[in-house]
């Protein structure tokens, strides 16, 4: 049955598509591509649109070509951390942390040249002017000023030091040098104009944080960010100090604890920090220090060590790097995503624009919001209802990003809870209950797998509900509802089941969707209840479809789904019963032609349809989601509060395997 499993939720998913690909909004700002590379560091070559990774752990370098999304490979010696581009361009040096020496890349010809052997081991280095590099030690030891042709040691600029990050001004006039792994951290500048070098400034004491991440300093020279895990001036934000005077701080990037590595765009008008407790990459305005977007990293929160960012030199292209690969994101490609909104409920919407812009504008907006070009943000109370598209557009002088934005407002009413009655037999016929979750934020549901406290004959007597996500992972299993972790909730919500050997989920889900497979626990067959509540009612966030899968007989073994309408208005709610396309999901007994008929709650049959073409059929075109057989059945109703079943049986008294369905629509 297991191998069966994972097919069938493939199938009930599948089904969902229209609303499923909705519910995860910004799906398609994902890395575009990643490379199977450990970096330590990144460095941009503006003149070869190449990127450098050094690769500790492999001992090498690669040389990322984004335009041929490839990398090449260079082994350069014992343990490479820091790097950096000599000031004609020609040469790349690389902090060799496991050796005492430097190792050089030729970068016209992509070879590696004689190491130069220093007086210790390496952590970071800088290439100044005049053949001179700095470098800081791994470890305790000296900063250094060597030579970059021999390798002698030409001065020593601080006796005492540990392993420090470094940056060097774009006219190689300034060093600055930062602590990492100490507390209280500070940072240093020296001129380093001539062959001797000269303390310039220091930080005021545990004035910029402990514990240092990342030192960068922008393109130009004119901003200089040290972030570290504590935060600088402000809890958790890290300071745009100004690189002539640490005394003076033009803003501070509220990135929230435990800010990350931070790299500025190409034209330095916008600021890219990775956040470790979350997982995202944040954008920031170095202009007006605004939060712009965030840019949610692949994987789960305990997946990344980040180790650097940087921007490649056309600005497009976004690399970070972690203890798992070097992932790519495009910046500045067009994007397609959706949001959800309710009427009469504030609203508020940052779309995926992942470059700060000079100008932005948006069209197709409902009554009731607006836009606001600095933060591009979309916000107020919709008095509209419907699916709108929204066109937002932002330029930065250089580059034009679109995001196509598909916006469902709802009415403030909605299907609180949607439930179906079918048959639970062995094998491939069980119950499976699919449901999608809409919008950005979590929302509480409770899952029950009813059968014992029936009032029908045959009924399913030890009922079992496996909770699965969107992959087909299973993320929940109760037989009886008491001994789930969380049972304490049900009896004071009022969602206890009557009978102690019925199973039931409450549960706080991402949006997305979900599948819940209903079987029996003793082997044996009978009638079961599928049920999904929406617990916190009236957020943004809702319920947007139940769709369940079931063996439709005859007599009371038909398949019933029921929902549950609040709120003050009407709510449009869409019910389908597929089964004829089923075959092409490899289900080989479907029933052929599904008769669908709704109930309200005195019973009174208040829509019927056989095939969903004899009626209604512009209407149910428009919602997007129409069936795609005509021998299937689809209404749409306007429903007021109340209680509401929708029959699925089949047309002569015909038998098979059916899908009944209920959908929020806009």
């Amino acid at each position: 049955m297991k191998t069966l499993l994972r097919p069938l939720l493939t199938l009930l998913l599948g089904l969902g598509f229209c609303l499923a690909s909705r519910a995860k909004a910004d799906s398609s700002n994902g890395p575009r591509t990643s490379f199977d590379l450990v970096a330590s560091r990144l460095v941009a070559d503006p003149q070869r649109g190449l990127v450098y990774a050094s690769l500790t752990a492999a001992n090498s370098v690669a040389v990322i070509n984004l335009a041929g999304n490839s990398a090449t490979i260079l082994p350069v010696g014992s343990s490479p951390v820091g790097i950096s581009i000599s000031s004609d361009g020609t040469k790349l040096y690389v902090a060799l942390s496991g050796a005492t020496a430097i190792a050089v890349l030729d970068l016209n010809t992509l070879t590696v040249l004689p190491s130069l052997p220093i007086s210790q081991k390496p952590y970071h280095v800088e290439a100044g002017l005049e053949d001179r590099l700095y470098v800081t030690p791994a470890g305790s030891g000296a900063l250094l000023q060597v030579n970059a042709i021999t390798g002698a040691t030409e001065a020593t600029i601080e006796p005492s030091t540990y392993s420090r990050l470094l940056q060097i001004s774009p006219d190689r006039r300034t060093l600055y040098d930062a602590d990492t792994g100490i507390s209280p951290s500070s940072m240093r500048s020296y001129d380093v104009s001539s062959a001797t070098p000269m303390l310039l400034q220091t930080s005021a004491f545990d004035s910029t944080g402990s514990n240092g991440i990342d030192l960068k300093l922008s393109h130009n020279g004119q901003l200089l960010c040290f972030p570290n895990g504590a935060g600088n001036s402000s809890t958790y934000g890290t300071d745009v100090f100004d690189p002539a005077n640490f005394d003076v701080v033009y803003g501070t990037l509220q990135v929230g604890a435990y800010p990350g590595p931070l790299a500025f765009s190409e034209t330095d008008a916008a600021a890219y920090e990775y956040r470790d407790a979350e997982n995202k990459i944040y954008l920031f305005s170095t202009e007006s220090f605004l939060q712009l977007a965030i840019l949610e990293v692949e994987g789960d929160t305990s997946f990344h060590t980040a180790h650097d960012i940087v921007v490649d030199p056309d600005g497009r292209y976004l690399l970070f790097a972690d203890d798992v690969a070097v992932w790519v994101y495009d910046l500045i490609g067009d994007t397609s995503t959706s949001a959800f909104a309710t009427i009469g409920q504030d609203f508020s919407y940052q779309p995926p624009i992942f470059i700060a812009s000079t100008t932005a504008t948006a069209t197709g907006l409902p009554g009731g919001l607006i836009f606001d070009p600095v933060t591009r943000t979309i916000s107020g109370v919709p008095t509209e209802d419907g699916t709108f598209a929204i066109v937002i557009t932002a330029e930065d002088g250089v580059h034009t990003v679109t995001v196509n934005l598909s916006l469902s407002v709802f009415l403030n009413s909605r299907a609180l809870n949607m439930s179906t009655r079918a048959l639970v037999q062995g094998g491939d016929d069980v119950v499976i209950a699919g449901f999608i979750i809409l919008g950005t934020e979590l929302k509480t549901v409770v899952i029950r797998a009813i059968g014992p406290s029936l009032p029908v004959p045959g009924k399913l007597m030890d009922p079992t509900l496996e909770l699965h996500d969107s992959t087909g992972a299973a993320i929940a299993f109760n037989n009886d509802w008491q001994s789930d972790e969380n049972a304490y909730v049900l009896p004071v919500i009022g969602l206890a089941p009557t009978d102690a050997a019925e199973a039931a989920l409450y549960r706080v889900l991402e949006p997305g969707a979900y599948t819940a497979v209903i079987r029996s626990g003793n082997s044996t067959s009978g009638v079961g209840l599928a049920e999904v509540y929406d617990i916190d009612s009236f957020q943004v966030t809702r319920l947007g479809n139940i769709s369940t899968r079931s063996q439709v007989k005859t007599g009371d073994d038909v398949m019933i789904g029921g929902v549950i309408v609040a709120g003050p208005d009407t709510t449009p709610l869409l019910v389908r019963a597929i089964g004829p396309s089923l075959v092409g999901f490899g289900i080989m007994d479907p029933l052929i032609d599904p008769q669908l008929d709704l109930y309200d709650s005195d019973g009174v049959k208040t829509a019927s349809n056989d095939n969903w073409r004899n009626s209604q059929e512009s209407e149910i075109e428009a919602t997007g989601i129409a069936p795609t057989d005509d021998r299937e059945s689809a209404i749409l109703a306007s429903l007021s509060p109340g209680l509401y079943t929708a029959i699925v049986s089949g047309v002569g008294g015909t038998t098979g395997v059916a899908l009944v369905e209920t959908y929020n629509v806009p």
